[in-house]
C-alpha cells in the first residue's frame, strides 16, 4: 500500500487503531487492501476486515507492510475448495470459518414449492 489513493490490488496494511466498538478490525492483523471506488475519498483505504467483505477505514489506521510471496499468498488464498458432496462440505464447515471466505459467496436464485412456502409462512406468522 502507498499513501497515494491509487493502491494496488493484492497489497497488504497492518492495522495499528481499531474500532473495538464494532470488532471489525484487530489491532496487529495485516489485511488485504482493496482498490478504492471511484467516489471513496483519499483520506480513506479499503480493507477487507473481518467480516470478509471490503470497508473503507481511515488511511490513518493502517500502516502499509511489504509481505514475503509466501505470506501474501497465505493471506490472498482462502480458496473455498469443490465439495464431492454434502457430508464433505459440512465436514469442512465444522473447521473453517465462514468469514474468511465470505468475499466468495455469491447469492443463488432459490425455488421453493408453494407447500414449503405456505408452511415457512405459517410459523412466521406464530
Amino acid at each position: 500500500m502507498t499513501t497515494t489513493r491509487r493502491a494496488a490490488s493484492g497489497s497488504f496494511a497492518v492495522c495499528v487503531h481499531g474500532d473495538v466498538d464494532q470488532g471489525d478490525l484487530i489491532v496487529g492483523k495485516v489485511y488485504r487492501v482493496v482498490r478504492p471506488q471511484r467516489n471513496d475519498r483519499a483520506a480513506d483505504v479499503r480493507i477487507v476486515d473481518e467480516s470478509g467483505e471490503d470497508y473503507l477505514y481511515p488511511r490513518a489506521w493502517f500502516a502499509p507492510v511489504d509481505l514475503p510471496l509466501r505470506a501474501r499468498k497465505a493471506i490472498a488464498t482462502h480458496r473455498l475448495p469443490a465439495f464431492r458432496n454434502d457430508a464433505e462440505e459440512r465436514r469442512f464447515w465444522e473447521t473453517h470459518s465462514f468469514g474468511d471466505y465470505f468475499s466468495q459467496m455469491r447469492p443463488v436464485r432459490v425455488q421453493v414449492s408453494k407447500k414449503l412456502r405456505k408452511r415457512v409462512e405459517a410459523r412466521k406468522t406464530k
